[in-house]
């Protein structure tokens, strides 16, 4: 009867403490870590620099049984494509001091892309998400999976998932099932978007719509920038941040977040109200789980509302989503209506928020630069270790630094657990996005962009010790 504790979302209020804010009670200990930099390779010929590990939504760090690999976008702006996101990408492997590319696609080895993902299964073989511009319609564009064999990175398995608007994607090697999950989004897609593949072969095996495209239902939200993660008893957790016809409208309207599950490995799925009607029309009242500011409900608008912005729309991207130790934990954030960082974290089963904040710091003072950063945790049996999260803070002088920070209490309490020596201009550190499992001695891992010029750009790997 586990089902029946998904008949409501509640919403109570939290203290400070559980939102990460100082108290005398939840002193942290001295930070005994610090973090190691390492380049992963470099940018070039690109007229959106930052975007080489565009978004910590698609993971672009992965450790495996065979080593630690990453992925990123080298070129962009490539004559034919997208001038401003297409490209192509390297994989690269980390021998303990430095980067060493394994493997670089090409026109003839599945052509530009547009966002990548990685992961891995518990044998070493990697998997390579990457959503394409290969033709004048993004309706077009397959999205394709690269099969790498563990050992094996000169020749990957690529098999086509989808033809469809999929610029925006998402994966997760869900070992409670033993597939290849994939998650697709786009503004007007009417097509499946949650893929179950086989990892042996790299072929779908069910394709699920889960919502109804824009096209089709103009006056309900539409989910964009995806996140899935696992669950403690194999769930899957389908999480975006949502946009509307504002956006049609050419304003920028990203004015909530929200997720369902699946207890089943995505046969089936629920929100707040019970067993979901696939696909579903969703709106700022449901039926998906939202994560609202419970302190001002209307501080994000949808674009029919009479008190929209008409000059300018929100931003609150979803960026980081992970189950830990009995609670689902979001953080989310964006420049508009004002740079905001977002956290809120829901008790599960029995869809309990604590209040959400939108000034999330460390009990020792450390701030989060808004819309930076991801969660990442220990493989421990049903997800109960500490969790972490790798983001940018302040460092004085207009510069940032990598944080890590963590929480061992199940979100009492976060604490500082390393930074970085090195500082960063603040507006050129983009696209922090650590490992979603840490390696097996348990450190962080995460790679990150640093803009150097006007067309290029370097990747960067992080590492604590």
């Amino acid at each position: 009867m586990r089902r029946w504790l998904h008949k409501a979302a509640t919403f109570v209020g939290a203290s400070a403490a559980a939102l990460g804010f100082a108290s005398a009670a939840h002193a942290c200990p001295t930070p005994s870590h610090s973090l190691t930099i390492t380049e992963v390779g470099t940018v070039s010929n690109s007229s959106e620099p930052f975007r080489a590990t565009d978004g910590p939504w698609w993971q672009h760090v992965v450790s495996t049984s065979a080593g630690t690999f990453a992925i990123y976008k080298y070129e962009a702006g490539i004559p034919g494509g997208d001038t401003r996101t297409s490209g192509y990408f390297k994989l690269a492997k980390f021998n303990g001091a430095s980067w060493t590319t394994v493997y670089t696609n090409s026109a003839s080895s599945g052509g530009q892309v547009e966002n990548i993902s990685i992961d891995a299964d518990s044998s070493g073989n990697l998997y390579v998400v990457a959503s394409t511009h290969q033709g004048s319609s993004w309706g077009k564009s397959p999205t394709l999976l690269y099969r790498f064999p563990a050992g094996n990175y000169t020749n990957p398995k690529i098999t086509r998932l989808s033809i469809g608007s999929s610029d925006k994607i998402t994966s997760m090697y869900d070992s409670a099932h033993s597939t290849e999950d994939v998650l697709l989004m786009g503004q007007a897609s009417d097509t499946p978007q949650f893929f179950t593949v086989d990892p042996s072969t790299g072929a779908a095996t069910s394709e699920v719509q889960l919502w109804k495209g824009q096209s089709s239902q103009p006056n309900s939200t539409v989910a964009e920038y995806p996140e899935l993660t696992p669950g403690p008893s194999g769930e899957i957790f389908a999480g975006w941040f949502t946009t509307d016809n504002g956006i049609l409208a050419g304003i920028q309207n990203y004015y909530d977040a929200a997720f369902i599950e699946s207890p089943d490995g995505g046969s089936t799925w629920y929100g707040p109200g019970g067993r979901l009607t696939l696909p579903i029309n969703d709106t700022n009242t449901g039926p998906a789980y939202e994560v609202v500011n419970t302190n001002d409900p209307i501080e994000f608008l949808p674009y029919t509302n009479p008190r929209y912005p008409t000059n300018r729309g929100n931003y609150n991207a979803m960026n980081g989503f992970a189950y830990n130790n009995g609670s689902l934990f979001f953080m989310f954030g964006g420049p508009t209506p004002a740079p905001h960082t977002s956290y809120a974290t829901l008790a599960w089963p029995g869809a309990t928020f604590a209040n959400r904040t939108d000034s999330w710091r460390t009990a020792d003072g450390n701030q989060f630069v808004a819309n930076e950063g991801n969660f990442s945790q220990n493989d421990t049996p049903n997800l109960t270790g500490t969790l972490y999260f790798t983001g940018a803070t302040p460092a004085g002088g207009g510069n940032d630094r990598l944080i890590v920070a963590n929480t061992t209490n199940g979100g009492a309490t976060w604490c500082t657990y390393a930074t970085s020596t090195q500082t960063y201009a603040t507006g050129n550190l983009h696209y922090i996005d650590p490992a979603r499992i840490n390696n097996s001695s348990g450190e962080i891992q995460a790679v990150f962009t640093y803009v150097t010029g006007s067309r290029t750009a370097i990747v960067y790997f992080a590492q604590d010790n």
